[in-house]
């Protein structure tokens, strides 16, 4: 299965990069095909290590790594990929069912007048529907929030929502400012939810909304900005 998801990934990226297309098109083409030359995918090989809390059948979710062609299976490989890519993998993968991008920062929320530390989380609209986790509060995150001039949201954890919004029952719509942009909460992660792995996260924001300052990220080849998570179809067995 995992040779088979492999050969997938591959194709979708060559395929892509032979797709004719206008000259403005051809360009991108050729950047972001220069990103998966520098990046080409060297691993889909495991499921997420520890199974994470609440992540519905973790066993068909796994993380992605890229190397470089002709690597061996000793090197350590890459974690993100650029945004075009995470794309293209999205949508012409076979193997499995969705594909979520994501992206770690440390930052900090403003929430009245104090200043919080928090470790934040990048996702792409899709990323609760691959990990099989609704909110605890809230209707959460879905695609039509990942998507320019939607309106900025933002999903917390369970504790943070216990250390610092004190449980508020009706937090939801509540303005928070995340690394300095504006967001409303629309959801409460369920307790001991930490999305696709054990390290703590405090709140998950849209890539479109955390970007929005960033001109031409979601179509630049040579940026690595996502890591990739995908959940395998109902037909695949690991």
């Amino acid at each position: 299965m995992l040779d088979q998801l492999r050969t997938d990934v591959r194709n979708a990226l060559r395929g892509w990069a032979r797709r004719p297309l206008p000259v403005f098109g051809a360009i991108l083409t050729l950047a972001v095909a220069v990103g998966v030359n520098l990046a080409m995918f060297g691993l889909v090989d495991r499921a997420l290590l520890g199974a994470p809390a609440l992540v519905q059948d973790p066993a068909r979710v796994f993380t992605v790594g890229f190397g470089a062609p002709g690597e061996s299976g000793a090197e350590t490989p890459m974690t993100t990929a650029p945004y075009p890519t995470f794309q293209t993998l999205r949508e012409a993968l076979r193997s499995v069912a969705s594909a979520a991008a994501f992206q770690r920062r440390s930052t900090h929320i403003d929430i009245d007048r104090d200043q919080l530390p928090v470790e934040a989380m990048l996702v792409s609209g899709d990323y609760l529907e691959v990990l099989g986790v609704r909110p605890f509060l809230g209707p959460g995150l879905a695609s039509r929030d990942d998507v320019d001039g939607a309106p900025p949201v933002a999903l917390v954890s369970h504790a943070f929502w216990q250390s610092a919004l004190s449980a508020d029952p009706s937090v939801i719509g509540r303005s928070i400012t995340v690394g300095g942009l504006a967001y409303r909460v629309s959801g409460v992660m369920p307790a001991g939810f930490s999305g696709h792995d054990n390290s703590r996260i405090d709140v998950w924001v849209p890539f479109a909304s955390a970007m929005r300052d960033t001109p031409g990220w979601a179509s630049d080849g040579f940026r690595n900005v996502a890591g990739v998570v995908v959940r395998l179809g109902p037909q695949e067995s690991t």
